[in-house]
């Protein structure tokens, strides 16, 4: 409830020019809290935080939270493979963003998007096709180790691959958006040239 409540006070309240508009201070203590609750274990509360997420960077990026992106990619960076929680509520965060910036229309947004895109679609790439190759080594480990496994164990395995392939759709959607709304032809030529 919270959560919600935090969304719609964020569309009513986050502009400096509304009649009770949340203070300063107050907004900068709710940018730097906000990405320590990256391991949210209850998954409707992640998605209602990754929204919270993508409107504050509607509102924020570049000029006030100018880390907001790079904090992100560094800890998706930085997660390993025991860290499945923190990994898949920071991709579901950066989507959020990501889909909240492309949706923007003003000339110098679509700018900053176009340079945000720029910068971050190759990463993106290795990480979607990471999460693919996790999947099939995994598969591979497990089938060349077959013998004597239970069901449990197959369940588990079953478990890790969906792990794997939501996050592979997930960053596919983020790279969808990037490449849909983040290249415009003038770009894709000058990089042609």
């Amino acid at each position: 409830m919270a959560c919600v409540c935090l969304k719609n006070a964020i569309d009513k309240y986050w502009r400096k020019t509304a009649s009770n508009s949340i203070k300063e201070e107050e907004r900068v203590l709710l940018k730097n809290e906000f990405l320590q609750y990256l391991n949210e274990p209850e998954l409707k509360i992640a998605r209602q935080m990754s929204v919270i997420l993508g409107k504050l960077a509607r509102f924020e990026l570049p000029l006030q939270w100018p880390d907001l992106i790079p904090k992100l990619l560094q800890i998706l960076n930085e997660t390993n493979s025991s860290q499945h929680l923190v990994s898949s509520r920071c991709l579901m965060a950066l989507h959020a963003i990501i889909k909240s910036l492309a949706s923007k229309r003003l000339f110098n947004d679509r700018k900053v998007f176009e340079e945000l895109s720029i910068n971050i679609i190759e990463m993106l790439i290795r990480l979607g096709f990471s999460y693919v190759q996790e999947c099939i080594s995994s598969s591979i480990t497990h089938i060349a180790e077959s013998n004597g496994h239970t069901d449990a164990s197959f369940k588990a395995l079953l478990n890790e691959h969906s792990f794997y392939m939501d996050q592979a759709i997930l960053s596919l959607k983020i790279l969808h958006k990037l490449v849909l709304h983040g290249f415009r032809d003038n770009v894709i030529i000058q990089y042609n040239n």
